[in-house]
């Protein structure tokens, strides 16, 4: 493993996550009432987000097998950047929607690229513990962007200022690129995959209920990411509290992530996915409840599931395709994720003009989750080290 390379091309994760898929929900409130006008507006602009990033996974599992990951990468840095930009100036919904696009798709290129630089070379044993680092570093990302939200407003007097946080994501999306131009250079590598396929999802044991699961988590986080901080908001809680829950959820990430790569190395990732579904199924209620100390509780446990669960699905699926297949498997299963995250953020925009809460949207979540819980509970458990010797003696 070279960590100096991991070192370089971590922080991009910034962008992927936090920067990307997390900050708009951040400033939803803001932007709604600023230029958009509406809940279901609202969800539609969500759902574009998401969108760019549904498409970008495709392209970006076409292609893998003609590019270097790192080629990838930095495309991916300069397309987030320039959304940013978008974001930052955009006077209406139009070009709000094409700056989350250009985010989508550079988080697309992003994600696709840094799991395959991180694993190369990484024995089964030790996969569990790199990818939930590199979750933890989203996790980092995320807490950075609440805590410099809540700084930037403070210099600004200013609690409902959203276009000034666009544009220092600019500012430090650019600079991550520089880093990567400068100090990320990886020997070339082989090609990683054969473009989107998913005959080859399907040669992994438990692929279906493995897939499903993965659609309703998409679901989940994009309906929860999306509405979080508006829907504290509606609880009477101020921005500021909103952005401080946001940074929670990272803080937990952070710790959490890793911890739990570490475990899944250690029994098995089956055991630590059900799992990571269940707290996502019983968060959501310390939200409904809308008092402290539950929702403080609610978005540390929520932080660390949700950042957890998606990398061990990736290294489930890595622990039974050789590296060649991964790209393309990892690929398409993300491609059905997507579906799922788009669905989320326009039916709860819908729900919330309709009801005029966002409690059904958490209810509805929660019971997504305990079912995704359900499906995991029913793939092989076989281990990543076991499987790691199994491929010695064969």
């Amino acid at each position: 493993m070279n960590w100096r390379l991991l070192a370089a091309v971590a922080p991009a994760t910034f962008v992927s996550h936090a920067f990307s898929r997390q900050t708009y929900g951040l400033l939803l409130a803001a932007m709604e009432e600023d230029v958009v006008g509406s809940h279901t507006l609202a969800g539609s602009l969500g759902t574009i987000n998401y969108a760019g990033y549904l498409v970008g996974v495709a392209l970006m599992a076409i292609v893998a097998g003609r590019f270097e990951p790192i080629y990838l990468l930095r495309r991916g840095l300069g397309a987030a950047a320039v959304g940013f930009l978008v974001l930052a100036f955009a006077p209406g919904f139009a070009l709000l929607a094409f700056g989350l696009v250009l985010a989508g798709l550079g988080s697309a290129a992003i994600w696709m690229s840094i799991p395959a630089i991180a694993t190369a070379g990484v024995p089964a044993s030790q996969r569990g513990t790199i990818m939930g680092a590199l979750s933890s570093t989203i996790g980092l990302g995320l807490l950075f962007t609440g805590q410099g939200t809540t700084l930037i407003r403070t210099l600004l007097d200013d609690q409902t200022a959203w276009r000034p946080i666009w544009s220092a994501e600019a500012l430090i999306t650019a600079v991550i690129l520089v880093i990567v131009l400068i100090f990320a250079k990886p020997p070339p590598s082989e090609p990683l995959g054969a473009g989107v396929s998913v005959t080859v999802l399907r040669s992994v044991p438990g692929w279906f209920q493995l897939t499903v699961a993965y659609v309703m988590f998409g679901m989940i986080v994009s309906g929860t990411y999306s509405f979080l901080g508006a829907a504290i908001e509606d609880k009477g809680f101020s921005p500021q509290r909103a952005a401080a829950t946001y940074s929670l959820l990272g803080l937990s990430a952070i710790f959490a992530a890793v911890t739990m790569g570490r475990v899944s190395d250690r029994v098995g990732r089956v055991p630590v996915l059900v799992g990571s579904a269940l707290v996502m199924g019983v968060a959501p209620w310390g939200v409904l409840i809308g008092r402290d100390p539950w929702l403080t509780m609610a978005a540390l446990a929520y932080g660390g599931a949700s950042f957890t669960y998606p990398v061990l699905t990736g290294a489930y699926l890595r622990d039974q395709v050789d590296g060649r297949a991964f790209t393309a498997a990892f690929g398409s299963i993300t491609i059905f994720y997507g579906m799922g995250a788009v669905i989320g953020p326009q039916v709860g925009g819908l729900v919330r003009d309709v009801a005029g809460t966002f409690d059904p949207i958490f209810i509805t979540l929660s019971f997504a989750a305990f079912g995704a819980a359900g499906l995991c509970a029913t793939l092989p458990r076989r281990s990543a080290v076991s499987h790691e010797a199994r491929d010695r003696v064969g």
